[in-house]
């Protein structure tokens, strides 16, 4: 008896190649877009990171700087003159520096730990942890910023004041501080951000010359 041959018929080795060439392609692209949404992720992170910590190190100064001259014992009526507002306890600024005071503890009357100051150093914000010490001092000063996580490349200050009440020998003076800061990842240099805020003092500065 005849048996009836059935032909099978395989992919050729053009077919083959070209399948693999296709699947190649297909897996690359796959790899690329899960490499960029990484990539994408890992720099939203970055970024968060350092957003967090600059606006966590503004919203710290804000919160001091707008305090500066307070006074618990204000009495203008007896002609006292507000230490806080005086000489070098008042609000003093540099490019890269400010130092201010106000009555901390309360108690009327000027000492250390009513001093307070920030500055920009080794690239790292740092603010005065000795109310003694100045803008230049190499040391009564303490890091506010990590600079091991972010580096301060921005300090920027500036204090604007606008008589708003006075005669030929009174004033009272509405103050404003313009502060600045920017900075980058220390593991990613590309990585930067800076922020700006302008804190309105509670104190005006009133002054009789």
């Amino acid at each position: 008896m005849l048996k009836n041959s059935v032909k099978q018929a395989g992919l050729t080795l053009i077919e083959v190649l070209v399948g693999l060439t296709i699947g190649i392609i297909i897996i690359a692209a796959i790899v690329s877009i899960f490499s960029n949404a990484i990539t994408s992720t890992e720099q939203m992170l970055d970024s968060g990171k350092l957003n967090q910590a600059l606006e966590s190190a503004m919203n710290t100064m804000v919160s001091d700087v707008q305090r500066a001259g307070y006074w618990y014992k204000t009495d203008y009526s007896t002609n006292n003159t507000n230490p806080f507002l005086s000489g070098t306890d008042d609000l003093t600024t540099t490019s890269t520096c400010l130092t201010f005071s106000y009555d901390a503890d309360t108690d009327g009357s000027m000492s250390d730990a009513d001093r307070f100051g920030y500055r920009l150093s080794g690239g790292a914000i740092q603010y005065r942890s000795t109310g003694s010490t100045t803008c230049s001092a190499g040391s009564g000063w303490t890091n506010l910023t990590d600079p091991n996580l972010i580096t301060i490349t921005t300090f920027d200050v500036s204090v604007t004041s606008v008589p708003i009440t006075g005669n030929n020998t009174d004033h009272t003076y509405y103050r404003t501080v313009t502060l600045t800061i920017g900075g980058n990842l220390v593991n990613d240099s590309a990585s930067t951000t800076t922020i700006t805020r302008t804190i309105k003092l509670y104190n005006n500065l009133y002054s009789s010359t």
